[in-house]
């Protein structure tokens, strides 16, 4: 082997190894080499050629000296070379350009020996040393005086990729040491430890793992420090790194919460609460020492403190904790009570600091059942709430011997909004002992009923309908001839009646009878009821169900519960199978899955569609007077009696433990849900807190109401009901196309789960929809809950007509054409464009008269956005005005489904002019008189006078006067400056566009003379 020229792999003794052959190798001088991680030789310097071969300042030679053919020229010397940790290798010299690519004097290559796009600084001049910051960041010196930009002089540092390290005692026999990112990489390690005597050699065996180096080997004890030195060498300076870690082997407590590191003494907040509910958080110990952590006590962790009940340590944490290792306990907070709570944990253990405390803060809330305190609604004393009906923005309250609400005259009833204030209200009330139902209609009116026998002081007994604003709605008057008990609104619009009457509006109906949408007793339904009916629910079929005091229906035997078809015939296929007693049946409601939740002698039991008693419902066992449901399932129930008087059950009749009521007291006479899922409940005397109540509002949970209206496609309406939303018995659907000024209903919706839909509909671009929901509580007290949705942009065609192009033509607007004489014709040409996002299809246009014709339409299939235009023909067929209707029928949906366009057009003539006989004659003035048919849409009317010796007619100064149509008028115009005892000559004249001004039409000539 000759002796290579510039480069050279020696052995330790100084010799050169013969096992390195680099041939000839530099022809130039090599400035810096760097060994790659799989043995290669990255080495720059001045040369061209490395062995012979065409190497521009920067090549590679293999582990035996071979020359590498991967290629990186560079343009100018190549002079350091600085390895990173992640295996990135940054180059500084004189070149500009580094494998073809613009690099100014300083590049960084990828491991794999590619350009790094991302490390493009520029220098102003060449770049001769380079050194890498235990941080990564890289200072270069050099002949330079700027920096991509930045004057800098000779020397700058730059950003650099993240470097990081560690150095870690594992365990007492290994150590390790990781290096990454771009800290610079290192060719020797060495590694001290310090136990009180000052550093000296650590031992153990030293060795390069994935990303670092380990010793392992070792034999540690007690407390010390270990120090970590490295020792880069990039082939042209030296420098030194260092890293010192603090050892003890003992065990050492971390505790955490929620990934947040606390010292001992520091806060755990759980929040707010709510009373009856918990909230857990978890707690995390680890063991930061070197030997084993062991928690002690047979419960390592207790608590104390003022409000230590309030906390539970579900589970203690496992011992012992190996080190580095951890084990975790769960705390729970369930507050009894509102206002804030405290208290302490201790975690025992052989750490040297033990115990660790925490103290512990956290606020109940009241709960679900709890009553609302902000809310506060007063009544006379004797007053007594019989039932309520939750609307979308106010409820309207029922009351029995109630005379004021808040100090303001309100007998029987009175409309309250959802924040406790008294609304307006026209009249006195009603009299006698009060109102035991209300239900508002479609309409917004309110029908009431109870034992009243005037209105305002308008004799109406014991049913009556009110306007939206409270006031007595005249144009009805159905009286009941004994207590109306029970109001319930049907899906159409229909409301039923229920009561202890046995007439009503004069009419024999025993017990229950049906008014009509237009206010009328209905003459063709009679279940007659032998006794008295309390209650009522809908089937999602429309069947009837109702609840009281009777023992037949129809003269078949029903004892205080039946189902009715939608006619009033008795449903043969439902009985209860129990004969309830007592009090009779004063709630009844159908779930949200079918079941009929009613009350019966001792409770509240479900009964399945065929009036059996369902076995999966566990029976309530109190005596229930009202009912409200939640759209989640859960049945809200007031009681006569005990304690609580109210309660809340799950879907299946058990008792829903988070609902904590305390209230005690006479009966519940109504309990109901506002849209926002607060509880109200009413009575006589709710006794909460030791204070009496007639109405109060109870809290129901942080969760609420889920109301949720959506269009799904342009065929489906969809509405999401759940969590504390009032249940509903049915929903309806309506759309509007004039921003809610009027609605057009769609349908009746089905049930989901978790809500509501219609589907099969036919829904325009845009519009809004309106849901309207029926919540009550079984006939007591029942409204609709309307939820409003404007929508847009559905993938079906509109329609828009235009004449002239871009003036449209409303649906329901008109167009007139110019007057025509009979039998002539004028066109005009109507563009109908598709404004929606669907094809438009089987597009029509026909009039309705033969005087308007139809003569061509272009276009019966329109794309979204196109255009057809129809030809219209006008021909009058005498003289008077024409009119038609111009129906264009699509397939767009909605109301435009027939778009119609009024056609108005005339038939026009000359005017017919007649001149008549003057009147108040004087010497000097006269009164000129006659009558025009104008024949037109527009006719000018004036008289012409004259000496009768005189050729010359005089033009009366014009007449405030533009005539037009078909009705003779008769005008008359003073003239003055007469001569005396004269002879004169007048006459009448008009034009139109038939007779123009050129060529008016004339009335006869009237001679008159001036007195002397």
């Amino acid at each position: 082997m000759s002796i290579p020229t510039r480069i050279a792999r020696l052995n330790s003794n100084g010799t050169t190894d013969t096992g390195f052959d680099p041939g000839s190798g530099l022809n130039a001088s090599g400035h810096c080499i760097c060994q790659l991680p799989d043995g290669r030789y990255l080495v720059g310097g001045s040369f061209t050629q490395m062995d012979g071969s065409p190497k521009n300042r920067l090549g590679v030679f293999k582990a035996d000296g071979l020359v590498d053919p991967v290629a990186l020229p560079a343009n100018g010397d190549v002079r350091v070379i600085q390895k990173q940790a992640d295996g990135k290798i940054i180059l500084g010299g004189g070149f500009t350009t580094l494998a073809g690519i613009s690099r100014n004097r300083l590049a960084r290559l990828k491991p794999d020996l590619t350009l790094d796009p991302a490390f493009a600084p520029s220098f102003s001049g060449a770049v001769r040393a380079l050194a890498l910051q235990e941080d990564g960041k890289a200072i270069a010196g050099g002949f330079f005086s700027e920096v991509t930009g930045t004057a800098r002089n000779n020397i700058a540092r730059l950003f650099n990729d993240p470097a990081s390290q560690s150095l870690a005692v594992v365990s007492t026999s290994r150590v390790i040491w990781l290096r990454g990112g771009s800290i610079p990489e290192i060719e020797r390690v060495t590694f001290e430890i310090d136990t009180g005597s000052g550093y000296g050699a650590l031992g153990g065996s030293v060795a390069r793992i994935p990303g670092g180096w380990e010793v392992s080997g070792l034999s540690l004890s007690g407390s010390g420090n270990i120090r970590a030195r490295a020792f880069p060498n990039d082939g042209h300076s030296q420098s030194l790194d260092e890293v010192v870690h603090t050892f003890d082997f003992t065990p050492v407590i971390r505790v955490s919460v929620g990934g947040d590191l606390l010292a001992s003494g520091a806060d755990v907040d759980f929040g707010v609460v709510q009373v009856g509910s918990s909230s857990d958080k978890t707690v995390v110990i680890t063991n930061a020492g070197l030997s084993d952590l062991t928690l002690t006590g047979g419960t390592p962790v207790t608590k104390s403190g003022t409000n230590a009940d309030q906390w539970a340590i579900v589970t203690q944490p496992a011992s012992p904790v190996a080190p580095g290792g951890s084990t975790s306990f769960v705390l729970r907070f369930t507050p009894t009570s509102k206002d804030a709570k405290v208290a302490t944990i201790s975690i025992a253990s052989d750490d040297a600091g033990s115990p660790f405390a925490l103290d512990l803060v956290g606020d109940g809330m009241p709960g679900p059942g709890s009553m609302d305190e902000d809310y506060r609604v007063t009544f006379n004393a004797i007053a007594a709430v019989s039932s309520l009906a939750c609307g979308s923005s106010q409820m309207t309250v029922g009351g029995l011997n109630m005379t004021s609400i808040n100090g303001l005259n309100r007998k029987g009833f009175a409309r309250v909004d959802y924040g406790g204030n008294v609304l307006s209200q026209t009249g006195a009330g009603a009299n006698g002992y009060g109102v035991e139902t209300i239900a508002q209609l479609p309409d917004g009116k309110w029908m009431i009923g109870g034992h009243f026998t005037s209105i305002n002081g308008v004799t109406r007994n014991r049913l009556a309908r009110l306007n939206a604003d409270g006031s007595l709605d005249t144009s009805f008057n159905l009286p009941a001839n004994s207590i109306v008990y029970s109001i319930s609104v049907q899906d159409n619009g229909g409301v039923l009646v229920g009561g202890d009457f046995t007439t009503l509006g004069g009419v024999s109906r025993k017990g229950l009878a049906r008014i009509t949408s237009s206010g009328a007793l209905d003459a063709s339904w009679n279940p007659n009821v032998n006794g008295i009916v309390y209650s009522m629910a809908f089937q999602m079929d429309g069947k009837i169900l109702v609840g009281g005091i009777f023992d037949s229906i129809a003269g078949v035997s029903r004892i205080n519960i039946a189902r009715l078809e939608i006619d009033g015939r008795l449903d043969a296929s439902f009985d209860a199978g129990y004969t309830p007693t007592g009090g009779g049946v004063s709630a009844i409601w159908v779930d949200n899955q079918g079941g009929i939740l009613t009350q019966y002698d001792s409770g509240l039991e479900r009964l399945t569609l065929t009036g059996t008693e369902d076995g999966d419902f566990t029976n309530l066992a109190r005596s229930v007077v009202t009912m409200a449901l939640q759209a989640d399932g859960k049945i809200l129930v007031g009681c006569s009696h005990g304690s609580p008087l109210i309660v809340r059950l799950a879907a299946d009749g058990t008792p829903d433990s988070s609902f904590v009521n305390a209230a005690t007291g006479s009966p519940i006479n109504a309990i109901a849900l506002s849209p926002s899922g607060d509880i109200y409940a009413g009575g006589a005397n709710i006794i909460i807190d030791g204070q009496s109540h007639k109405l109060v509002r109870l809290k129901n949970g942080l969760a609420g109401p889920v109301s949720v209206l959506s269009v799904v496609s342009s065929a489906e309406v969809k509405w999401e009901r759940s969590g504390t939303a009032p249940e509903a018995q049915y929903t309806l659907f309506e759309l509007s196309e004039d921003a809610g000024s009027t609605w057009t209903a769609l349908g009746k919706g089905s049930r989901i789960a978790g809500g509501w839909r219609l589907s099969g509909v036919s829904l325009p671009v845009d519009g809004m929809i309106r849901g309207r929901a029926r919540i009550g509580t079984g006939g007591r007290g029942s409204a609709f809950h309307d939820e409003l949705l404007t929508f847009a942009g559905l993938a079906v065609p509109d329609l828009k007509a235009q004449f002239p192009l871009g003036t449209e033509i409303p649906d329901d607007g008109s167009i007139r054409f110019q007057g025509q004489i009979p039998g002539q014709s004028i066109m005009i040409e109507l563009k109908l464009e598709n404004t929606g996002f669907g094809n438009l299809t089987g597009l029509t246009v026909t009039p309705s008269t033969s005087t308007f014709v139809v003569t061509s339409l272009d276009l019966t299939t329109l794309a979204p956005g196109q255009i057809a235009t129809a030809a219209v023909r006008f021909t009058p067929i005498g003289v008077q005005d024409h009119a038609a209707a111009l129906n264009i029928t699509s397939n767009v949906p909605g109301a435009k489904s027939t778009y119609q366009i009024t056609l108005r057009g005339r038939g026009v003539a000359a005017p017919v002019v007649t001149t008549t006989t003057t009147s108040n004659l004087i010497s000097t003035a006269a009164k000129l008189r006659g009558s025009v048919k104008p024949n037109h849409d527009e006719t000018r009317v004036y008289f012409q006078y004259k000496r009768t010796n005189s050729s010359t007619w005089i033009q009366a100064p014009a007449i405030a006067f533009t005539g037009s149509g078909f009705i003779t008028q008769s005008l008359e115009h003073d003239i003055s400056g007469l001569t005396a005892a004269s002879a004169y000559h007048y006459r009448i004249v008009a034009y139109n566009s038939v007779r123009n001004s050129a060529d008016p039409v004339y009335g006869a000539t009237v001679a008159f003379t001036t007195p002397a």
